[in-house]
């Protein structure tokens, strides 16, 4: 009996090779190879799927990595021939736990060509799922090589993708590496594995640190953690990387990012402050004179703000706690005594509102 599967996927695989070999077709006959090549991959694959692992997903491989360029019909416009084949692959992230090792490795390959030399801005949406999906599964158990290399297609994303579209799924993954970096330390895991994970966060903060990534990375926290606990992977993330630096890039990247949470997201004001209490109550490194800075007009602006809010909007808790740890965190009088007397007046305002300030009826 003849294996119809087989077949199909053996003359998919024929016509991928003979395009990234540099065959000489027409656009539109292109297009109908890569509907061929749609279909024949269309998910979820068939069980069993052997032909598909075995046979075309080597072919994909090579030609989205093929340097081979098409006539679109156009004479003065070309694409690389694998360009037709990234609508197709964009999506092999949701297939990553399904498999094993070696077909894992095989779709992790596809994904890092295809985030490196392919242009996924026609399918943004689904490569930024997909971005979701890779880091993920950077916090599955499993192989190393495999997580490693995951880890290395989000670094190559970081650098490919325009870098307002990545900030979009920037705070979840940032989140998600954060676990995966927190639970390799703690469990003596994988020293390359933490090593990555170490760099990639590292990689984030310097891409995005000062374009929200932080406001939205305490957001998120504050709403899945309650402040008053230490359960929060992001937070001790976040102290580690600051404790392992030499400087103080980090921090000042913080306050930095958090000095504009009332212009980008004032909503969140009460979520971002309540993270940031619970982040700075176990730091252990000293603010430079840029992050007090920084901190000083958050505080400056959070000030003006509650004095026009109503009774009751605003629970100064977190807020005071921030100002009581970084107080002995800031640098030597001689710097600038008045920075603490703004944040004493800032504790006196907050305490006022809360707890002195009628209710209005």
């Amino acid at each position: 009996m003849v294996d119809t599967q087989l077949v199909r996927s053996s003359l998919v695989a024929l016509a991928l090779d003979m395009l990234a070999s540099g065959i000489e077709i027409s656009w539109a006959m292109a297009q109908r190879i890569q509907q061929h090549v749609a279909a024949a991959c269309a998910l979820p694959w068939p069980v069993p799927s052997e032909a598909i692992v075995a046979l075309i997903l080597p072919a994909l491989r090579q030609v989205l990595d093929s340097s081979q360029r098409l006539s679109t019909g156009n004479s003065k416009k070309s694409v690389l021939v694998g360009a037709l084949f990234v609508p197709v692959v964009i999506n092999f992230g949701n297939e990553l736990r399904k498999h094993d090792y070696l077909t894992q490795r095989c779709l992790l390959d596809i994904l890092m060509v295809t985030f490196y030399k392919q242009d996924v801005k026609v399918v943004e949406l689904a490569a930024l799922g997909t971005l979701q999906t890779v880091a993920d599964f950077v916090a599955l158990s499993g192989s190393t090589e495999n997580r490693l290399l995951a880890i290395q297609i989000l670094q190559t994303a970081i650098s490919r993708i325009d870098t307002h579209s990545f900030l979009r799924v920037s705070p979840s993954i940032f989140a998600v590496i954060a676990t995966a970096y927190i639970e390799q330390l703690v469990q003596n895991g994988d020293s390359a594995i933490v090593e990555q994970c170490r760099s990639l966060l590292r990689t984030m903060i310097r891409s995005f640190g000062h374009l929200g990534l932080f406001i939205q990375v305490f957001k998120n926290d504050s709403m899945n953690h309650s402040w008053t606990n230490a359960k929060s992977q992001t937070s001790l993330a976040l102290q580690t990387l600051v404790t392992e630096e030499t400087g103080t890039t980090i921090l000042d990247t913080i306050f930095t990012d958090l000095a504009d949470v009332l212009k980008k997201d004032p909503s969140g004001l009460q979520h971002v402050l309540d993270s940031l209490a619970g982040f700075v109550a176990k730091l252990e490194s000293d603010l430079s004179e840029a992050a007090s800075d920084h901190f000083n007009t958050m505080l400056t602006r959070v000030s003006k703000h509650i004095a026009e809010w109503d009774a009751g909007s605003f629970a100064p808790e977190s807020i005071l706690a921030t100002c009581r740890s970084l107080l002995d965190r800031v640098p030597p009088a001689s710097v600038e005594v008045s920075r603490s007397t703004a944040w004493k007046g800032l504790m006196i305002d907050a305490f006022r509102l809360y707890y002195i300030r009628p209710p209005l009826y």
